[in-house]
């Protein structure tokens, strides 16, 4: 057997070895969609004089090693940190260091570990608690963060205490990590103080990373007792925190009546004035240009488009100054440049209509219905204004209001309750609009639409046990169409009412009003601020066609 062996052919020698080396899932069949899990732990979970060097972990299946080890977190964190050897599906956590005496260790597996078949994750995190002392802490929290990638955020719990201590510029006191249905569970907490955050931990630091790392931070600080169990189930909305200014990354001249300018974020336009920019021929072989008119061209946030009048020659570059742009945040830019070749490209085409909001012109809402037209060129908003029409099919008109978003995005207000499912024009008398370089297009625009027929809308009405006499909005969205979102207040005694809803299923969620704008606030880092309490019903809600649902009844105590 050992001579076979010996006079095997060397190619096949190798590829033998490769075989028996090499852990792969087996060819066909059904996809593997279950999620790793561990099966077996040694020594026990929740251990007391704990005094071994290693831990053994047994997945149900084979896992990559990489996501197992980057999935290991201790809590309280461990000075020299560990190892990490592999048997089969065992891991075996051997410390590097003396575990500190009569302490208790949360050392949690988190969700990033991927099994090999088909990457699946596992559906919850892990704990392995024991202490080196004879007892162990027993405090627990429990939540939810509702987000869509809630396995990538971890939650972060600081022992409050030292009022000098910056808390998220240092690692966590114990942290876990978020599993995909945003469900969570940190235990083996000592009795004390604590502020809890939900964080995004980007580059895998276990540091808050502002600009960059999403967070959620909670309606309060909470206490837990010797062996406590936070009695309330703590709820997280997650958001990025900006406080950078917009950078200008580049300055294009499209045709000699445009420049389009990018940043590396959204932007307001509406921060920007004309008077805050300068455009030098830097070449003197033509001359300085004037803006005209800002606006995001074809509603790119992170662009600038300014349409400009002035001499451009052939051989003319230009250097555009600006200062005072903000972001979305309110971050405010200081004086701001970039250069650019200039161009004598004619800009020969008449503005028109890029696009109409609402896109499902059908069913538009009659009561005071509103339009968003945007243009793909910016024209004068007094020459709009002039030009725009609202009329039934008999030509008489309806009475409107026009506003400006930029100067190629703007608001249309019908001030009249239409008729249900009747047909109306919105007509633009084209010939009277003319862009920066002066084109036109002489043709009538018209746009017919239909308003919705109101005996089809649904409605809902009820009451919330627990918000008496606060000040709470309750929100009822659709997740699958951004415009189906309707919000009303609660009155006093918690009771509410949703009127004129179109029929579909809906998620319901309630938060205190804390800046009286009806907007969710997600708190404040500087200075720092707890965030709105909230509350998200856990079903989803069937809205039927002509009919409304009355006494819905909800509890939140």
């Amino acid at each position: 057997m050992v001579r076979l062996v010996k006079n095997l052919p060397l190619v096949f020698f190798v590829a033998l070895l490769s075989s028996c080396a090499n852990i792969q899932a087996p060819g066909g069949g059904e996809i593997d969609t279950t999620p790793p899990e561990i099966v077996e732990v040694y020594p026990a979970n929740k251990m007391t004089n704990f005094k071994e060097k290693e831990i053994e972990f047994t997945f149900s299946e084979y896992v990559d090693k990489r996501t197992f080890k980057d999935a290991i977190f201790v809590s309280p964190a461990l000075d020299k940190g560990f190892d990490v050897s592999w048997s089969g599906k065992t891991a075996t956590i051997v410390f590097k260091e003396e575990l500190k005496p009569n302490v208790t260790y949360n050392l949690t597996i988190g969700t990033s570990v991927v099994d090999l078949n088909n990457s699946n994750t596992m559906a919850q995190a892990f704990s392995y608690i024991f202490s080196t002392g004879d007892q162990i802490d027993e405090g627990v929290i429990r939540g939810k963060v509702y987000d869509k990638d809630p396995n990538k955020l971890y939650i972060f719990a600081y022992m409050l205490g030292n009022e000098n201590d910056s808390l998220l510029k240092r690692k966590p006191d114990f942290v876990t990590q978020i599993g995909t249905s945003g469900e969570f569970v940190l235990s083996g907490l000592p009795a004390g103080n604590f502020r809890v955050f939900a964080v995004g931990n980007s580059f895998g630091d276990l540091i808050y990373n502002l600009n960059t790392d999403r967070i959620g931070i909670y309606n309060k600080d909470i206490t837990l007792g010797v062996n406590d169990t936070l009695k309330e189930y703590m709820r997280f909305r997650v958001t990025k925190f900006d406080t950078i200014p917009p950078i200008l990354q580049k300055g294009v001249m499209t045709d000699e009546a445009h420049i389009v300018l990018s940043f590396n974020e959204e932007i307001d336009v509406n921060s920007v004035s004309l008077e805050k920019i300068n455009i030098i021929d830097t070449t003197g072989s033509g001359g300085d240009l004037s803006p005209v008119y800002l606006y995001h061209p074809g509603g790119k946030v992170t662009e600038l488009a300014v349409a400009v009048s002035g001499d451009v020659k052939e051989e003319s570059a230009f250097r555009l100054e600006i200062e005072g742009v903000k972001d979305k945040a309110g971050n405010s830019s200081g004086l701001l440049s970039t250069e650019f070749q200039g161009t004598v490209k004619k800009d020969t085409i008449p503005p028109s209509i890029g696009g109409i909001d609402p896109s499902d012109l059908k069913n538009v809402q009659p009561d005071f219905p509103e339009f968003k037209i945007r243009f793909d060129d910016a024209i004068s908003f007094q020459e709009l204004k002039n030009a725009v029409v609202v009329s039934d099919t008999s030509g008489k008109v309806i009475p409107s209001a026009l506003s400006k978003i930029d100067d190629a995005f703007y608001k249309l207000n019908v001030n009249a309750t239409l008729e249900s499912a009747n047909e109306y024009r919105l007509k633009i008398n084209a010939s009277n609009l003319r862009d920066a370089a002066g084109n036109s297009r002489d043709t009538l625009l018209t746009t017919n639409f239909t308003t919705y027929n109101t005996s089809n809308y649904t409605g809902l009405t009820g009451n919330i046990d627990g918000i008496a006499d606060g000040n709470y909005i309750l929100e009822l969205y659709d997740p699958s169409a951004a415009n189906k979102v309707y919000k009303v207040k609660a009155d006093k005694d918690g009771n509410f009412e949703f009127k004129d809803v179109l029929p579909g299923k809906y998620k319901l969620w309630v938060y205190e009003d804390l800046k009286n704008n009806k907007e969710f606030f997600y708190g404040s880092l500087f200075p720092f601020t707890h965030s709105a309490k909230f509350f998200e019903y856990p079903e989803e809600i069937e809205l039927i066609t002509r009919w409304i649902t009355f006494d819905f009844k909800w509890s939140i105590r």
